[in-house]
Parts: C-alpha cells; structure tokens; sequence
C-alpha cells in the first residue's frame, strides 16, 4: 500500500470530497512544455526507417498481389511462393499484432534502387512525418493524473492548493496504475522501431492501439519522466489509454474525464484555509479525518496539527 496526496484547490476540493475522484488530462495540458515528450536517437531513427520501408513494401505487394490479385508477368514460380510469404505474414500479425521487418521484403530494397530513388524525397518526408504524428498521438491518447508523495510541500500548496487556501486529500492505494516519477537531466528515451512495430500491425489490420495492455506500456512509460527541477514535487502518477475500457474512469456532467479512487483517508487544510470553506468541507466530509497544516515557527516549511 502507498499513501499518495492530491493538492486541490477550494472548488476540486468540494468536487473530489463528493464523487472521490480524481481529474485525469492530456499531459500536453499541463503546466511543463517539455512533459511527456521524448528524445529519439539517431540509431532508433535508422531503424524505424528500415522498418518503414520494409513495411511499405510488404503493403503495396500485400495490396497488388494478394487484394487487388494481379497476376505478374515473368517468374510466376517465384511469384506464387512469395505470395505464400505475404500470407505467412498476415497470419502471424493477426497471432502478434506486432510487425517485424520481413527477410524475404528485404533484397528488393536492394534490387528496385530506382522504384524506391524516385519516391526517397516523398518517402521520408512521410517517414518524419509519420513519426511526429505518431509521438504526438500518444500524448493526446493518454490520460495522466498526478499526485505527490508528501502532504508538506510548501511550493505544492502554493502552486495547486490555492495558495495554501485548499486542501490535501490523502489516499492510499495499491494499484499498479501508480508509479512514482523518475527525474532525469535528459529527456527519456522512445523505442520507435518498437512503436512502429505496433502501429504497423495495427494499420494492417485496421485496429486501434490500447496502450494499457502490458506489452505496449514501454510507449507510455516515458510519461513517467520529468525534468529534476520539478523534484520538489515528489509525484507519483497514473496513466490511463483513452481506447482502454475501464469502469473506474468517467466524465461528469461538466464534461470532465474522472478516476474512481479509493476511499478518501484524510483531508488536510492548508494554513489559509478560511472558515467558510472549512465548514463546508466538514459539513459534507462525514467521518475522514481532518488535519490542519501550520506555519513552522523556526524555519520555512509547514506542519500538521490534529493528526
């Protein structure tokens, strides 16, 4: 189990106290520019390429040999067999969902220079911008809520709980959902031959990618990195595919996407937390606990009282 606290202002406050929940967004929302982006190494980079090349040859021969039934005019031999690879191949994407470069794809990079020299311009202009598309989808296709390890943050409750004039809400939790932050002085790095492993597979077989599943969370997991700067705040975070289907996750009536969270341990006020909203809090709280946080009288830093 780990105890894990939300800074909330006065109004999120209220709302989180009634539904317990908590708010998820696109990280591209949040404060930090550089959350959730990713570096790519000039080696992934070559990879991904031959992988895209490799796999825009299996489709058009896929397409014309396959769908479309074309009959080649010269080695109908040669022909029939690799139309039995085409096969084999879509087969094992149905069983993997995974596309790996084809061996048997691979001479004709070498053997068509031309077919490829007259589209290498136009291919890698898709290429770059098939992999921005892709990196930017993630961001959007994820859902993240964050959360801290510690409910005495000074700067916490200055920049989330309304300038000390919120609250903190203690959980405790025991989900794998929850992973706590790593801080880096670099951005993390994105396996891209791997990620266009997937959406190759999922292109050829017109699906659409969950994330949550184990096997593709090495996509997301870069979203658990941020910048040491922000290691003050000491966050843990959930992340959560928007393809996914998972009961615990709904919009309210104003249109927000909500996380069911477990039973509210604790409310904590901040040391400017005014009367009006205090009441407000107790009279709808039933039986959580409530804390209060002070200002330290011998250093700068806040404490809790009523524990």
């Amino acid at each position: 189990m780990m105890k894990i606290y939300k800074y909330l202002n006065q109004e999120d406050t209220i709302r989180t106290i009634n539904n317990c929940s908590a708010k998820l967004n696109e990280p591209a929302n949040y404060n930090d520019p550089f959350d959730s982006l990713f570096y790519v190494s000039q080696e992934e980079l070559k990879s991904a390429y031959k992988i895209f090349i490799n796999y825009y040859l299996f489709k058009n021969f896929y397409d014309e040999l396959i769908l479309q039934k074309k009959k080649p005019v010269r080695m109908k031999g040669l022909a029939k067999i690799f139309k039995k690879d085409l096969l084999m191949t879509a087969s094992a994407l149905k069983r993997t969902n995974w596309y790996e470069a084809q061996l048997y794809i691979v001479p004709f990079v070498s053997f068509a220079p031309k077919y490829l020299k007259k589209r290498e311009k136009s291919l890698q202009k898709q290429f770059d911008s098939f992999v921005q598309e892709k990196i930017n989808e993630i961001r959007r296709s994820i859902l993240v809520s964050c959360f801290s390890e510690e409910c005495n943050s000074i700067l916490m409750w200055s920049h989330y709980a309304e300038k000390h004039k919120g609250a903190c809400i203690e959980f405790e939790v025991e989900s794998d959902d929850f992973h706590k932050v790593f801080y880096d002085k670099k951005l993390p790095l994105l396996k891209l031959s791997d990620l266009l492993s997937i959406y190759f597979a999922h292109d050829f077989l017109g699906k659409n990618i969950d994330f949550q599943k184990t096997e593709y969370r090495f996509a997301i997991d870069p979203l658990l990195t941020k910048s040491e700067d922000w290691i003050y705040e000491q966050e843990v975070r959930c992340a959560f595919s928007k393809k996914s289907r998972n009961d615990l996750i709904y919009k309210d009536t104003k249109g927000n996407i909500l996380l069911k969270m477990p039973k509210i341990q604790r409310i904590i006020f901040g040391c400017k937390a005014d009367k009006g909203f205090i009441d407000k809090v107790t009279k709808i709280s039933g039986d959580i606990p409530i804390s209060f946080m002070k200002m330290s009288c011998d250093d700068y830093g806040v404490e809790i009282i009523g524990e």
